[in-house]
């Protein structure tokens, strides 16, 4: 097994998943093509990168599979994956915060502790997507959750919250944080699989702590009945320990102290138009705009032929 850090960015660097539901809909299914192979991901506004742990025969299956995943739902092509083998641990190590901080590091305002993009709420168990174990621990033995904690601005381990933090949120709140847990669309549309495993997981945490079922009921979208229904299905204590978690990771994240933010012109300093956040906001960190470090690992190969692209020379120069 080798690991390889692969990057997608779309032609022109136009925005590629300018809405929530999107983006979600787009780490579920990154996860259902390569949620075993993948150590770290980030997902911002116009690029994509994955770190996978795979056979040097199974990457280029890996590799395809996630290039349709992601050209299936993005708004703008993506060009070619460039493929980097992660040789050192030092070069691994390195990724983990390269991979954090990818919405500091462009000038995003999306908070890296709890963006949909952003993988620290997988390391840390405050998401719980079917099919995708981060193997962060064999890419990298030594690593602990302290590096990834300093690498998004919190200083403490994240503890799952009481039950009257969670009951202070009151249904609706609650019920983002589920949709958040289990990415699924924050208006909990459809019965799909995961749809109906964050109802139920949500109705469950309301009433073990104290909400009345007719209120996360509406909050759901559904019929008390139905609400009354779920309780009585079967849910795991992980999932339940992951909103509790995400809650407290909201907290957190709200009560750290964080740049000032400025309204960045769309179009100067190299940016394609449009949004300038994976959200579509315009606002970004102040000082956000200076000069980039250079991507991690020299060595890259192209995942098509001939010379470098105008995108490729993008990366080698440190853009992404």
């Amino acid at each position: 097994m080798k690991t390889y850090h692969l990057t997608w960015a779309t032609q022109g660097r136009q925005p590629a998943f300018s809405a929530e539901e999107v983006r979600r809909a787009v780490l579920r299914a990154i996860a259902s093509v390569a949620g075993r192979d993948i150590a770290l991901f980030a997902i911002v506004d116009d690029h994509v990168h994955i770190v996978v742990i795979v056979t040097p025969e199974r990457l280029a299956r890996v590799q395809g599979a996630l290039s349709r995943v992601l050209n299936n739902r993005s708004a703008a092509p993506f060009s070619a994956p460039f493929v980097r083998p992660v040789t050192t641990r030092s070069h691994m190590a390195s990724l983990v915060a390269y991979c954090l901080k990818q919405f500091e590091h462009h000038g995003l305002a999306d908070d890296p502790s709890i963006a949909t993009g952003s993988c620290f709420p997988d390391l840390i168990g405050a998401r719980r997507i079917p099919g995708l174990t981060l193997r962060i621990s064999t890419a990298l033995p030594r690593f602990q959750l302290r590096e990834a904690h300093a690498a998004v601005g919190l200083s403490t381990a994240i503890v799952p919250a009481d039950d009257t933090t969670v009951r202070g949120l009151g249904p609706r709140r609650l019920a983002q944080c589920v949709a958040h847990v289990f990415a699924v669309d924050p208006a909990f549309v459809g019965n799909t699989v995961a749809v109906v495993a964050a109802r139920r997981v949500a109705v469950r945490l309301a009433l073990q702590v104290g909400m009345r079922p007719r209120d996360i009921a509406d909050a759901l979208h559904i019929t008390p009945i139905a609400a009354a229904r779920l309780a009585t299905r079967p849910v795991e204590e992980a999932d339940l320990r992951a909103v509790r978690k995400r809650v407290a990771l909201q907290d957190a994240a709200a009560a750290r102290p964080r740049p000032p933010l400025f309204v960045r012109e769309p179009g100067r300093l190299g940016d394609a138009p449009g949004p300038i956040s994976s959200s579509g906001a315009v606002a970004v960190h102040r000082g956000a705009v200076a000069a980039r470090p250079p991507v991690p690992g020299a060595a890259s190969l192209r995942g098509g032929r001939g010379g470098p692209t105008a995108t490729e020379l993008h990366f080698r120069l440190g853009e992404s």
